[in-house]
């Protein structure tokens, strides 16, 4: 389905062998499979078994960023991941602390736990550097949330030592930011507009208007939450519940603002001929295209960096997915003015994403990392491991056959 995502996707573009979908001109996996085969990779063996042979690295074998000390069965059959662009390596090439400082500069970046025992973990010692991208990597039930949610981000919350003996290094860190996929919000009446800002930023332009100035309309009235700016037959939420006997409630399009969320009055007022429902109803995409350059384009474009550029600005919080609601946050954190360096904790941020979105992804990370904050992920795409400074592997197994530090 496709070829975009949000308003852009929703078509069927390919249906048949996989063999035929190079055909298909606007399929972005096509061309991720033709990356793959321009690379080295034989692309015929790719697209007929959709598995080969994985090349594993262990720390014996290799000293550049990667899975490190990975043992697996001979006999597994894995999928290669198309390698980083050469544009994307060479940009974490440049500077990568880890492997490009001294054994002294590194030591001063050291932080982490000492003695973790939270559910599985097996009071293990972990250190993390400074001003790096690491991934923590392992099968499912292995330590690794348990180790970044339970021990690291609670500690750090509570500024004592939180099921470990010991917390070091976290004092170099001004903020420490958990950006997971629970719900940034399960109100209707939050949007990504609202949840980043840009609908203040909205709500002043539309007050400076000479319409709103007639009609004696304040910034204020710019709400779809206030007494003046709410649609009085939906309350502001474009659309209405009604009660199924025997299932779920269902929304439906308010018939009075036609899903606009606002009063007459407020809808009456225009900005290059749209009113401030409609602009809602743009993409964010859209939105950076209608806009002239400023500060409202500016957060735009970060919520496209971070791959949500296909949600609409007045969408309903609560129909955003998990990997949608944790990018958002991102975009978010990352609009906001920080007091000094940042530690960016996130849970699989390349769920629900395609190829193209994940290397998109490493660029907002490098980005971070450049900036002087430092990256930690919980991860299983192997193309987001292989862009990491550093990794850590939890494991063997799961359950009570993990929770130690295989790598």
């Amino acid at each position: 389905t496709g070829p975009g995502a949000g308003t852009a996707g929703g078509e069927i573009i390919f249906q048949g062998k996989i063999v035929d979908i190079f055909r298909v001109k606007e399929s972005v996996t096509a061309r991720m499979l033709e990356a793959v085969g321009n690379s080295g990779f034989a692309a015929e063996e790719v697209v007929r078994k959709s598995s080969v042979t994985p090349k594993i690295r262990n720390a014996e074998s290799s000293s550049d960023s990667g899975i490190r000390g990975l043992k697996t069965n001979s006999a597994a059959r894995l999928q290669p991941p198309p390698p980083l662009p050469t544009e994307v390596r060479d940009r974490l090439n440049r500077g990568n602390p880890a492997g490009s400082d001294s054994g002294a500069a590194l030591a001063d970046r050291s932080f982490g736990v000492k003695g973790a025992f939270a559910n599985n973990l097996k009071n293990i010692d972990v250190n993390f550097t400074a001003k790096t991208m690491t991934a923590i990597t392992g099968v499912s039930g292995s330590g690794k949330s348990s180790l970044i949610k339970e021990v690291l981000y609670k500690s750090q919350q509570q500024k004592r030592a939180v099921n470990c003996e010991e917390i070091y290094g976290l004092e170099q860190f001004a903020e420490v930011l958990l950006i997971d996929q629970t719900a940034a919000t399960q109100s209707r009446l939050s949007t990504p507009a609202s949840y980043t800002k840009i609908l203040d930023d909205l709500k002043m332009l539309f007050a400076k208007t000479e319409a709103a100035r007639e009609r004696g309309l304040k910034k204020a009235d710019f709400s779809y939450q206030s007494k003046n700016g709410k649609c009085p037959h939906c309350g502001g939420r474009g659309a209405v519940k009604t009660s199924m006997d025997f299932m779920s409630d269902v929304w439906l399009t308010c018939d009075v603002c036609r899903g606009l969320r606002y009063s007459a009055a407020v809808l009456a007022v225009r900005f290059r001929g749209r009113s401030i429902g409609e602009i809602l109803q743009m993409t964010v995409s859209e939105a950076i295209t209608f806009f002239e350059p400023g500060k409202i384009v500016e957060k735009l474009q970060l919520l496209q960096r971070v791959g949500i550029g296909h949600l609409q600005l007045g969408q309903a919080g609560n129909t955003l997915s998990g990997g949608e609601s944790q990018r958002l946050k991102l975009a978010k954190a990352m609009s906001e003015k920080r007091k000094g360096a940042t530690l960016y904790l996130f849970d699989e941020p390349s769920t629900g994403l395609h190829y193209f979105d994940i290397l998109q992804l490493i660029e907002v990370f490098q980005g971070l990392i450049e900036r002087g904050d430092t990256v930690i992920f919980i991860e299983h795409h192997a193309v987001l491991v292989e862009a990491a400074g550093a990794v850590v592997r939890l494991g063997p197994g799961s359950g009570e056959s993990g929770g130690f530090v295989v790598a």
